[in-house]
């Protein structure tokens, strides 16, 4: 009975504080999830080339160390910008053709799109003041650096 309680609290641990942040390492279905919209080859259109806005979508891997320490920013760029753009993540092993389509050669990237049109892309970890400096200037109209 001790060992099975045992099992039972160690199976309840290693997710529980232990400084993971555990939506950014699995790979989400697509869809929207919270204020983040998860994308893949089927619904990249939907929600990107065929809108109007601005959307941000960060092109990622699960086994990319730099692109997990960005999600939990992306994920309060979801919140925060919910309403006014859109932010979205793409895994790229999962959605290669989409990937491929948008010349991705180095992760994590940063891919901002404004009414459906690429207007700025970012390679590499930023620091968030730099994300929301990015959404700011374009959801205000003004033109990329």
């Amino acid at each position: 009975m001790a060992i099975r309680l045992l099992l039972v609290a160690l199976l309840a641990l290693p997710l529980a504080g232990c400084g993971i942040e555990t939506t950014s390492q699995i790979t989400l279905p697509a869809g929207v999830h919270g204020n983040l919209v998860v994308l893949d080859d089927t619904n990249f259109d939907q929600y990107v080339t065929s809108g109007e806005g601005v959307v941000m979508v960060d092109f990622w891997a699960t086994w990319c160390g730099p692109c997990i320490e960005m999600g939990s920013i992306v994920e309060q760029l979801a919140d925060e910008y919910a309403g006014r753009a859109v932010v979205c993540k793409l895994d790229v092993d999962r959605a290669t053709s989409v990937a491929r389509q948008h010349r991705i050669s180095g992760i994590p990237a940063f891919v901002f799109f404004r009414d459906g049109v690429e207007v700025e892309r970012v390679i590499g970890s930023q620091p968030k003041h730099e994300m929301t400096a990015t959404l700011d200037r374009l959801l205000a109209g003004s033109q990329p650096k």
